[in-house]
C-alpha cells in the first residue's frame, strides 16, 4: 500500500477454520522501520518464524541467535529484494542450545518485520511486534575511588 499522506494498517491472521476445531486469531499493526540493535524474544514452544518485508529497493538483515546459555552465535544473513518478504524459521537448537532471542540489525533500504508464533498443538497463533531498539546511552562511565 502506498499513499501521499500518512496512514496505518494492520493484518488479521486466522488459524483453525474447521467447525470442529478451536479458532484463534492474531492482529498485528504497522511496524517501525528496522535498524540496529533490536532484540526479539522467540520463546521455546511451537513453530517460531521471523518475517521481514522490504517495500522497495534492497535490504540486508543480520539475525544473531542468542541461546538460553547467554551465548551469541553466528549471524544468519538475509538479502531481501524490494517488493518481497523473507522468513527465518527459528530452529529447535543452535550449536546444541535452545535459541530464546535474536539480535536483529538491518541495512540498506527500509525493512519491516514481525514474529509469527504458532502453538505446538492446536490452532494457537500470535504475532508479536519487533520493538524499536533501546535508545539512550549504550554505556555508563564508572569511576572507582574514595
Amino acid at each position: 500500500a502506498s499513499s501521499d499522506v500518512s496512514f496505518t494498517s494492520s493484518v488479521r491472521m486466522v488459524k483453525g477454520l474447521k467447525d470442529t476445531e478451536p479458532l484463534d486469531f492474531a492482529v498485528t499493526g504497522a511496524q517501525p522501520r528496522l535498524g540496529d540493535g533490536h532484540v526479539v524474544a522467540v520463546g521455546d514452544v511451537g513453530s517460531r518464524t521471523l518475517v521481514f518485508a522490504v517495500p522497495d529497493g534492497r535490504a540486508r538483515i543480520s539475525a544473531v541467535p542468542i541461546t538460553d546459555d547467554g551465548k551469541r552465535h553466528t549471524a544468519v544473513m538475509l538479502d531481501i529484494a524490494g517488493g518481497t518478504t523473507a522468513t527465518l524459521a527459528v530452529p529447535d537448537t543452535v550449536d546444541g542450545a535452545k535459541p530464546v532471542a535474536y539480535s536483529i540489525s538491518a541495512s540498506g533500504d527500509a525493512v519491516y518485520g514481525g514474529v509469527l508464533l504458532e502453538a505446538g498443538q492446536g490452532n494457537g497463533v500470535a504475532a508479536p511486534s519487533i520493538l524499536p531498539a533501546a535508545g539512550g546511552r549504550q554505556s555508563v562511565a564508572v569511576t572507582l575511588g574514595y
